[in-house]
């Protein structure tokens, strides 16, 4: 009957609970896998045991993710998480978990859509504010990387923007260029080796804009 159901249920997820304090993460996720698997097949239930069961779902889906998140099973994080928003659009767990499987995922886009509609709801979310401070500094160092690896590719050399220090001008110190020219030049260089490499995807790679080697 549902109170045998119910109880069952409720073990279930005591079991599944105490494996994820002991780091059992697997184990804990196939339990709360199967707790949303038995319950979906119990159309059944009525009244109070249907309601408890229709609550229940979503936080065995949710701490499902939870477990996925520490595995580093970041695409199955980011599916259970959404399964949960498309029936509760402002769950705040959902939507930090899911912005957590983005950031490994270095979906940063994605990760600080997530994390702004957390902030929405509650701006003093320490866990939120930290975790887009590492976004930003992540995108940071990924544009950092791709003015390296383009530098390399035209054989030349360039500071990270953070080494630069401004003369007296405003301009930079030493023999390295301003970013922006920097991007120009490396698109110059690109185009004429259009021939072999086209200028738009190989921009679109390093994260510049084709469109600047238009200004002056």
């Amino acid at each position: 009957d549902s109170t045998a159901f119910l109880s069952h249920i409720r073990a279930r997820k005591d079991v599944a609970g105490d494996l994820y304090k002991r780091h059992r993460h697997a184990l804990a996720a196939e339990v709360y896998r199967r707790i949303v698997e038995f319950s979906a097949g119990r159309s059944d239930l009525q009244g109070e045991a249907s309601m408890e069961v229709e609550k229940l779902r979503p936080v065995c889906q949710l701490n499902q993710a939870a477990c996925m998140l520490k595995l580093n099973q970041f695409s199955r994080t980011r599916e259970l998480c959404s399964e949960v928003l498309r029936v509760d659009e402002g769950n705040v767990k959902a939507l930090y978990r899911r912005a957590s499987a983005s950031f490994g995922l270095d979906d940063y886009i994605a990760a600080l859509r997530d994390l702004a509609k957390v902030l929405e709801q509650d701006a003093s979310n320490a866990d939120a504010r930290r975790l887009v401070s590492q976004v930003k500094e992540a995108q940071r160092q990924y544009t950092r990387d791709a003015r390296k690896t383009a530098a390399r590719m035209i054989g030349e050399e360039v500071a990270d923007e953070d080494d630069e220090s401004p003369g007296e001008d405003g301009t930079a110190e030493g023999s390295f260029e301003r970013p922006e020219t920097f991007r120009v030049r490396v698109l110059a260089k690109l185009a004429a080796l259009s021939a072999c490499l086209p200028v738009e995807p190989c921009a679109r790679l390093f994260g510049l804009s084709a469109k600047r080697s238009n200004q002056s």
